[in-house]
């Protein structure tokens, strides 16, 4: 596998909002394959225009609302199921990122999301006992993805 980056994305300080992230720190202690690279977005917005531009192939890990899921859920989504806002907010999240990039044209070619159903997204570092068990089974998905 060759040119993928996997993203990020998230804030430490807000409980499971940060999930993405972890998972990101924890795919660093692993050896992966070369032409893989691992990317800490935190809350870069429209920053990840910038992040993923060059790359054909992006995986994104955030905490992710998922109709239907329950907290501490992980699924593989296609950035198609990621839902579109009407109007452009330079503060609305993912699903604002994603519309603004479409509409550019600065998607990358193969983009997916993997998603954490969120628990609690309040002031703290501590995730929820759900999303902690999360990241470790997200850690593994990205794994066997990557054999």
């Amino acid at each position: 596998m060759t040119d993928l980056l996997i993203v990020g994305v998230g804030n430490l300080l807000m409980g499971d909002d940060g999930a993405g992230l972890r998972v990101i720190e924890r795919l660093r202690g692993e050896i992966l394959p070369e032409g893989v690279r691992l990317e800490d977005a935190g809350l870069c917005g429209l920053g990840l225009l910038d992040i993923w531009r060059g790359h054909r192939k992006v995986w994104l890990i955030d905490a992710v609302n998922v109709a239907g899921g329950c907290p501490g859920e992980v699924r593989w989504l296609p950035a198609q199921a990621v839902p579109r806002v009407e109007r452009f907010d330079a503060h609305g999240g993912l699903e604002a990122v994603l519309t603004l990039a479409a509409e550019l044209g600065e998607l990358p070619e193969e983009l997916e999301l993997l998603a954490i159903v969120p628990e609690q997204v309040a002031p703290g570092q501590r995730l929820s006992a759900a999303c902690a068990r999360a990241v470790e089974a997200a850690v593994g998905m990205v794994l066997e993805r990557l054999a």
